[in-house]
């Protein structure tokens, strides 16, 4: 059973190390160093529409809030009244 660990170890013996040419660090920084590396930038229609739509948003959120807050302070002035008329009156099971 230990017989066949020894034979695979043992197959390993007499391989040399692998080792890389002398000038292979160089010729790897040359070739990164020579490529052609291309810059994308933003066309400015890009940037004109990502600022609109920021805007569109923020105007929306604003416009919303401001009615919302607008739309609660009158809807419960008249929420208070309907509820009094009927908790003023106990008889709700009356026709």
């Amino acid at each position: 059973m230990e017989n066949w660990k020894d034979k695979v170890i043992g197959s390993l013996e007499g391989l040399e190390r692998a080792t890389p040419p002398a000038d292979a660090f160089r010729l790897i920084q040359e070739k990164i160093a020579h490529q052609n590396i291309e810059k994308k930038s933003l066309s400015r229609m890009h940037v004109a529409a990502v600022a609109a739509a920021i805007l569109i948003a923020v105007t929306t959120n604003i416009f919303v809030i401001s009615n919302y807050d607008s739309d609660a302070e009158s809807t419960g002035l008249e929420e208070q009244t309907e509820y009094t008329s009927i908790l003023s009156n106990y008889n709700l099971y009356e026709l």
